[in-house]
């Protein structure tokens, strides 16, 4: 599958390197999933069964106990973690593809007065917190 990949990125290198990287990096993942398919399926029949499905969009229904662990705290509108799970994957999906790296940060930073008074700040503060007594993380773990 590697293989074939390959050899179509080379036949279409030029309209696929004019993409958006956003819609390159959903091509990507989405190959990646597929090829996921037929790598941990039991059989080709199988994994042939369960790349249609995916792509008639015939799923079962999400089971409440993927749903709950998107659950608001206090149990607000319990019947809408469908909606929270999507509303965080959207969040995350703009954290992946919106937002600046470490690596971007980290070649666009300069330094001036400003972070290097927060840094010395920050410093101070976790040596004076070192003072006061902390509980055990994994006490009764």
């Amino acid at each position: 599958m590697h293989g074939a990949a390959s050899v179509f990125y080379r036949l279409f290198r030029k309209q696929y390197d004019a993409l958006h990287p956003a819609l390159q990096w959903l091509i990507n993942f989405g190959f990646i999933v597929v090829a996921w398919v037929f790598f941990r399926a039991a059989s080709l029949t199988d994994a042939l069964a369960i790349v249609k499905s995916m792509f008639m969009m015939d799923f079962a229904p999400i089971s409440s106990s993927i749903t709950s662990a998107f659950a608001l705290p206090g149990g607000f509108h319990p019947g809408y973690n469908a909606v929270y799970m999507m509303v965080w994957y959207l969040a995350s999906l703009f954290a992946c593809l919106g937002m600046r790296n470490t690596y971007e940060k980290t070649m666009a930073f300069r330094p001036t007065v400003a972070n290097s008074l927060s840094t010395v700040l920050m410093i101070l503060y976790c040596t004076l917190s070192l003072s006061s007594v902390s509980v055990f993380l994994y006490f009764n773990f």
